[in-house]
């Protein structure tokens, strides 16, 4: 019976959206970059552009919302929120672009009782892909057709799965295995709906995030006792090649991600006292700096350009900072007095 009257109302809101979408200047303009603003528990979703100008707050509930996630053609969010009590996952149906949070329309796609994590979307963006715990606080896959609502989960013979990434072609899901002490079994895939799980490493690896053209995983591990990057290619049917390092430091270097071309990956270094970005070639070679200083810099996002935004904290909070990796010219982009977090572009 839930899942039915959740159809209903997904059904009705669906045909809202498609009547009133076109008037809304965000949802089809995609040089906005979203995150996140305000203090853990008193959160709201704000839009900004790349230059720092038409900053709007879009979703500005008084519950907790955080973690948003443009779909792939920038016209949804998908989010958490705990405005129902506890953290569950929503996707936006109407953003209003002058910022009357009166319009905003968004659909509640869980609802578990428990604190869902790590929302992302399929490259469809027809379906969404979320962390849930059971009842001994592991962690399991879910993902849900945004036509149903029905949650699946994504495979059953595991202890604990965390760090989902869904590969352009929406054919895999990868993601890290835990066992019963929380350590990293390895990096697996899994097609949705399908039969077909592959385990490709067997170390402690985690954090695998998919190229832009589908062809190769980048993946953080700790199998030389420090943290790498490495990779890994991935065919078509599902088959990969021998991993390789592509940073080979003493340093810790984590958060891989990709450049729009697939030929570069910039990563979060320690090599000097606090957490720099770095560039390296995916053939490997000499990683360069990107970022000198003594903050520490986080939550790394390529835009359509080769730009990035990122988390700094000049003033002991965290605000977002736009970079261009070929002039290394950067600017901030958020200055007023409450954490900016959680960017996506």
């Amino acid at each position: 019976m839930r899942y039915s009257n959740l159809r209903k109302i997904h059904l009705l809101a669906l045909s809202m959206f498609a009547l009133i979408a076109t008037s809304c200047g965000i949802l089809t303009d995609q040089g906005f970059i979203v995150f996140v603003t305000g203090n853990e528990g008193d959160r709201d979703i704000a839009v900004i552009r790349p230059d720092g100008t038409d900053y709007q707050l879009i979703i500005g509930h008084e519950a907790d919302d955080f973690a948003p996630v443009w779909s792939s053609d920038g016209r949804r969010l998908a989010y958490l929120s705990n405005r129902d009590g506890n953290v569950e996952v929503y996707v936006t149906l109407v953003i209003d672009s002058k910022g009357d949070f009166s319009q905003e329309l968004s659909m509640r796609v869980t609802n578990t009782g428990v604190d869902e994590t790590e929302v992302i979307w399929s490259p469809d963006g027809k379906r969404v892909a979320y962390v849930s715990p059971d009842g001994m606080n592991n962690s399991h896959l879910y993902w849900v057709d945004l036509d149903s609502l029905r949650p699946n989960r994504l495979i059953f013979d595991k202890y604990a799965e965390i760090d989902p990434a869904w590969s352009p072609s929406g054919e895999w899901i990868s993601f890290t295995v835990l066992d019963s002490e929380g350590t990293s079994q390895g990096i697996f895939m899994r097609n949705p709906g399908g039969v077909n799980s592959l385990q490709v490493t067997q170390t402690a690896d985690y954090s695998s995030t998919w190229s832009p053209d589908g062809k190769k995983l980048a993946f953080v591990s700790k199998r030389d006792g420090n943290s790498e990057i490495y990779i890994v290619d991935v065919g078509q049917d599902g088959s990969f090649s021998q991993t390789l390092n592509i940073t080979n430091n003493p340093a810790n270097e984590w958060s891989p991600v990709w450049s729009a071309d697939s030929k570069r990956i910039v990563f979060l270094s320690d090599r000097a006292e606090s957490a720099d970005i770095f560039i390296v070639s995916v053939e490997g070679g000499e990683a360069l700096p990107l970022t000198a200083n003594t903050l520490s810099e986080s939550e790394l996002v390529f835009g359509p350009t080769n730009s990035l935004v990122f988390n700094s904290d000049p003033n002991d909070k965290p605000d977002l900072f736009v970079l261009n990796i070929n002039s290394l010219e950067q600017h901030r982009l958020t200055k007023n007095s409450v954490p900016n977090t959680h960017p996506d572009w």
